[in-house]
């Protein structure tokens, strides 16, 4: 017996693969929640469960039964089963971006590949044996909802190659390679901010990367705190005087914003109450 703790999307794709090979006799499904995101999918995974019969968990049940726990997308700390038994499932290509918000820092960083991978869990987080991996390419611009939909397949595939390998008695580990590895940080609401002073292709990154299901990204206009929800890179000009966050172009309230290398166009912006706004005057200064 399986008991798979999972939240979002990843959750969801990876709750179908398990299914698809251990039916639903073979596992038993903890629903986590996210406040923090738009949709946590934490309905879509209810009915899923409701629909094809498969049992939620609640504390009154015994963990006798239970051979391997697996987390996905999970936020709490599990403590009730031995670790060895406790396989993660991390959205990165391990070693690389260990810790928090892996997939934002990949895009962040312009990655031409994003990856999802299993390890079994150790004390210290993201650390223990890669038990399988999944790794697809990426190409620029790309959204984050359309990145998460990317890396939930590689989830649903990684969760099928996991089950059938138990399934088999042949699950094998291999040790990370400590010389590659690398952290990703926790991010907080500071980190949705632009820094102008980045270049363009980076902002359009930033915008990209920390929107729907996230927050958006965020700046200040003049003195007015608003969400840029879609940006253009345009090609650079000369400029004498270089200003970042100034206005440059200001077309049909379309604003041009001077960047620390090139000028990025904003297309969609909005104010704190949501509703859509565009730059009315010239002298404004975006920071």
């Amino acid at each position: 017996m399986f008991r798979l703790c999972v939240q979002g999307q990843k959750g969801l794709e990876s709750l179908k693969g398990f299914h698809s090979v251990l039916g639903n006799k073979g596992i038993i499904v903890s629903i986590g929640k996210d406040a923090n995101v738009v949709n946590d999918f934490s309905s879509e995974i209810q009915t899923y469960c409701e629909s094809n019969e498969i049992k939620t968990f609640d504390k009154s049940m015994g963990l006798e039964a239970i051979s391997y726990t697996v987390a996905v997308g999970w936020q709490r700390i599990i403590n009730d089963v031995p670790m060895d038994s406790i396989i993660v499932m991390h959205d990165s290509i391990l070693p690389r971006y260990r810790g928090f918000n892996p997939l934002v820092s990949a895009l962040l960083n312009g990655d031409e590949q994003v990856g999802v991978t299993a390890i079994i869990a150790e004390e210290t987080y993201d650390t223990g044996p890669i038990v399988a991996q999944e790794i697809a390419d990426v190409s620029y611009p790309i959204k984050i909802s359309n990145a998460i939909e990317l890396v939930s397949g590689l989830y649903k595939s990684l969760s099928v190659k996991v089950a059938n390998a138990i399934a088999d008695g042949k699950l094998t580990t291999s040790v990370q390679d400590e010389s590659k590895a690398t952290y990703s940080l926790w991010r907080d609401n500071e980190d949705y901010f632009i820094d102008f002073s980045l270049s363009a292709e980076q902002i359009q990154r930033h915008v990209n990367s920390v929107g729907a299901p996230y927050m958006g990204a965020q700046a200040y206009l003049n003195d007015e705190h608003v969400f840029i929800d879609e940006v253009e890179v345009v090609e650079d000009v000369h400029i004498e005087n270089r200003a970042i966050g100034k206005v440059i172009f200001l077309k049909d309230q379309i604003a041009t914003i001077v960047c620390g290398k090139g000028l990025i166009k904003i297309l969609s912006m909005r104010d704190s109450q949501g509703q859509a706004i565009r730059v009315n005057k010239f002298r404004s200064r975006f920071k």
